[in-house]
């Protein structure tokens, strides 16, 4: 049977209903259509390609075959499109994934100082202009009586060692810093004795007996039995790590030159701390 078009066309113009669905079908259409040509591209380019099949044939230590090499460009992509997903899902915001991406770039921008080796002038050089940072801190020698419990520290036990009593036959035999506490920086002694026990110990300016200063772990009494200055150490005793110090110092030198020529493919707009209006 033959379709008459001119009934059908009339038959739409008189029924809404059918106009609608028609034209919503139109709509549906197009939609598709628009949406199939808007995928998100991902190009493996010859360069790309030749670059992937040389470094995993320099790890293979042999040529490629052709399946080997379209494994390759496949595993490139599979990688992309998890990466896209990633950031769509904001994976990429996590902290974790920040620090990696954050380590692969300082690598990548300092990855040919690998190939390069100091001179022993170049260390020299930099020993001596950086004396300052390589100066071990100033110790103090500690003579020292602990009791576990403050409230059975026996009385008159300042009064004793100030006169003379034998230091080492008082308070608790099993002290956890011992008798006397060798060389002990600042950062040494706020870890053993809490940063509070540790200040009130390096305002002792001459070497009688204090205490009892309390700490976390109980009730010290403190004799300082001598002051180490700060040592600066020799050229010869520095050069097992002073490479390693020149390279860090090198890839710092690296980085701010680079970072310095990125920023400038930026707008950088540092908003007010809350703390900045606080008087």
């Amino acid at each position: 049977m033959a379709l008459d078009i001119k009934r059908i066309a009339n038959f739409m113009r008189r029924e809404p209903l059918v106009h609608f669905v028609a034209a919503a079908g139109l709509l549906f259409l197009v939609s598709a259509l628009w949406s199939g040509s808007a995928h998100e591209a991902i190009r493996v380019d010859k360069a790309t390609q030749d670059f992937l099949i040389k470094e995993r044939a320099e790890l293979l230590l042999r040529p490629l075959t052709p399946q080997e090499e379209q494994q390759v460009a496949e595993e490139f992509i599979e990688e992309e499109i998890l990466v896209r997903e990633a950031k769509k899902r904001g994976l990429d915001n996590s902290g974790r994934i920040r620090r990696l991406l954050v380590q692969n770039m300082r690598f990548l921008l300092s990855r040919d100082l690998t190939q390069t080796k100091p001179t022993q002038t170049e260390l020299r050089a930099f020993f001596e202009k950086n004396q300052e940072r390589y100066e071990s801190s100033p110790t103090l020698t500690l003579d020292h009586v602990f009791f576990a419990d403050p409230e059975h520290v026996p009385e008159g036990t300042l009064s004793q060692l100030k006169q003379g009593a034998k230091h080492s036959a008082m308070g608790d035999s099993n002290s956890f810093m011992g008798r006397k506490v060798a060389a002990a920086s600042k950062g040494q002694l706020a870890g053993l004795l809490g940063p509070d026990a540790a200040r009130a110990i390096l305002t002792i300016e001459d070497s009688d007996w204090h205490g009892p200063i309390m700490s976390p772990r109980g009730a010290h009494f403190i004799r300082i039995a001598k002051r180490n200055p700060a040592r600066q150490p020799r050229f010869e005793d520095a050069e097992t790590w002073i490479e390693g110090e020149w390279m860090a110092a090198k890839r710092r030198e690296i980085l701010n030159r680079e970072l310095e020529a990125m920023r400038k493919n930026y707008q950088i707009i540092i908003e007010p701390s809350g703390a900045a209006g606080d008087g």
